[in-house]
């Protein structure tokens, strides 16, 4: 979804710098932004713990409150927003395209991603999950919208009375159809085809490989 600029306007925005990497500077940077945008009035709050949150939940209550679009603009933000919020996430302009924004009721994959959110965030990567080598995390989203039978299996994850056993089996099955396109392959016979085929090649990174059924 693509919004106006007359429309971009008369929205709010909430605006967030960039995440800082050195750990020793972090608290000493933050205060300085915090009275720095403070003293040109701009409303601005210092996340204490889990920083996606307090985004979100800011720009839920700015959105409830002015009852107009919220833009986030941030990297490596996590969005978890309701579908009926009025939230969007910006895309900046890359070579031919223009920018975009996307909201929830926007989204290409709304209706399987809705009942899978969790099993995907955890597959797709996050700040406390890592993803696994040269995955993308739209290759999830896209694997499990045109596996039926795996958007059974997952469904196991939902469970409160899931046994472990069957939540290997569905990760397995999840991750084998992703790298195979096929469910009922073992992760470690796909692992094999894939590397049998890279002997071959004279460039290879064996962190391409699926991970084998013990560590998956």
């Amino acid at each position: 979804m693509m919004l106006s600029s007359r429309s971009l306007n008369r929205a709010h925005f909430l605006f967030l710098p960039k995440p800082v990497t050195s750990e020793l500077n972090e608290s000493w940077i933050a205060c300085m932004l915090t009275e720095g945008l403070l003293a040109q009035n701009f409303k601005a709050i210092q996340a204490v713990g889990d920083a996606d949150s307090t985004i979100i939940s800011n720009a839920l209550q700015l959105a409830q409150q002015s009852r107009t679009a919220v833009i986030v603009v941030g990297e490596d933000v996590t969005a978890a927003a309701p579908a009926s919020s009025k939230i969007y996430l910006p895309k900046p302009e890359k070579d031919k395209q223009a920018d975009m924004f996307y909201g929830p009721l926007e989204f290409k994959y709304f209706n399987k991603v809705t009942n899978n959110i969790f099993i995907l965030h955890a597959f797709g990567g996050c700040d406390s999950t890592s993803v696994m080598f040269g995955q993308e995390k739209i290759k999830f989203f896209k694997t499990l919208e045109k596996n039926i039978h795996l958007q059974k299996a997952v469904t196991i994850f939902s469970k409160a009375d899931a046994t472990q056993d069957k939540v290997d089996r569905a990760s397995q099955q999840f991750i084998a159809t992703s790298y195979s396109g096929f469910s009922k392959m073992f992760l470690n016979e796909i692992r094999y085809g894939i590397f049998s085929t890279a002997l071959v090649k004279t460039d290879f990174n064996l962190a391409n490989l699926p991970p084998t059924e013990a560590a998956a």
